[in-house]
């Protein structure tokens, strides 16, 4: 199966090694996508060895990451978007998770999000917001379906990219942290589709500091900050993850 139909969202700073690599596996094992990269650090194209069907999105330093996804998302010209971390390991595997993400949005036109897991680790459920007060995660009940509808799931997803364009992520929260939670949250409340299914899982690169620069942990260090803005967005005083007690 062709996967002529998906974009690529790779919002890049920080991490040239593990971009390097990513890139590297794009070439390898998905070469008929087309690859947004969004980056804002240092490193230009040159550094590195670009897919053929390739866009290249160099950004002030220090560009808010819902900036970064948001201009992606403007330079998609393909039916389907894959959203990717940088440092993720893309493998003969991760072809065959695409088709079947594909297969899905093909298959169920009423879908406009279908979710998997990274590091085989389950982050999917519904999200609860008390008004005032707390939004608060509820882990999904598992009764061996092969389709879930969830209100939050991990950042490797496959989205219609029409529906990406209805929802934009809020350019307001940055410059990391907090968007997560927001994002899902307004695409509940646009009563978007989205979906999780067992057996899609990407993994992340073997961590290896020597893969990404100061500036990167710099910038880790401040995602209390997007945080923040996202509660008092909100109106609540808490964000309260699966398994915690309110």
């Amino acid at each position: 199966m062709s996967l002529n139909d998906v974009s690529l969202i790779i919002t890049a700073g920080g991490r040239p090694g593990y971009l390097k690599e990513l890139l590297n596996g794009v070439i390898k094992y998905l070469p008929e996508t087309t690859t947004i990269v969004v980056n804002d650090d240092d490193k230009d194209s040159s550094w590195f060895n670009l897919p053929q069907k390739a866009i290249w999105k160099q950004t002030e330093p220090d560009t808010f990451l819902t900036r970064k996804r948001n201009l992606a998302v403007q330079l998609i010209d393909t039916k389907y978007a894959l959203l990717l971390a940088d440092d993720f390991e893309i493998t003969t595997d991760t072809r065959a998770t695409v088709i079947r993400m594909v297969n899905f949005l093909d298959t169920y036109p009423y879908i406009d999000v279908v979710a998997g897991t990274v590091n085989d680790r389950r982050y999917e459920g519904r999200l609860e917001v008390k008004e005032g007060e707390y939004i608060r995660e509820h882990q999904l009940e598992y009764d061996h379906q092969f389709l879930y509808k969830v209100d939050i799931a991990v950042n490797f997803f496959l989205a219609r990219t029409e529906v990406l364009r209805d929802v934009p992520w809020d350019e307001r929260i940055g410059p990391i942290g907090g968007e997560h939670a927001d994002w899902f949250l307004d695409m509940k409340a646009a009563d978007k589709t989205v979906v999780w299914t067992p057996g899609l899982n990407i993994y992340e690169q073997p961590k290896d500091r020597s893969m990404e620069d100061e500036s990167y942990r710099a910038r880790r260090h401040r995602a209390l900050n997007g945080h923040i803005l996202m509660l008092a967005k909100r109106g609540v005083k808490r964000y309260i993850s699966f398994g915690e007690q309110p």
